[in-house]
């Protein structure tokens, strides 16, 4: 029943592993909670996480990137609209390795993300 879309990134969460597929990130638009899901090529969710309180109900805006230069994509997640501009970066089961407010807490606007390879 849920309307508010879907924000859809790609990565290469397991650099090197046998059979590596890329895997798809969702993350629900504005209305939904932070409920992130990790798909492989044949939609099996192969793991989620919730990128910020359950009970927010702003959306979350993700991407992808080799964030530390281990080869292997890490998740950028920012909070959507209504909340402040935290900017989180996950491993894929969920464990939080870095966390900034990309401008003063109290922005209610969100905050959008993005990578870039070099």
């Amino acid at each position: 029943k849920f309307r508010g879309g879907v924000k859809v990134a790609t990565a290469d969460l397991d650099s090197g592993a046998r059979g590596n597929q890329v895997k798809i990130i969702t993350a629900p638009g504005r209305g939904g909670g932070p409920h992130i899901r990790i798909f492989n090529n044949h939609a099996q969710v192969l793991d989620h996480f919730f990128a910020y309180h359950n009970k927010f109900r702003g959306g979350v805006n993700i991407s992808s990137g080799d964030i530390d230069s281990d080869g292997i994509d890490e998740i950028i997640t920012g909070a959507g609209p209504s909340g402040t501009p935290h900017v989180r970066v996950f491993e894929k089961n969920g464990t939080v390795i870095g966390s900034f407010y990309a401008f003063a807490e109290s922005f209610s606007g969100g905050v959008s993300v993005g990578t870039v390879k070099y």
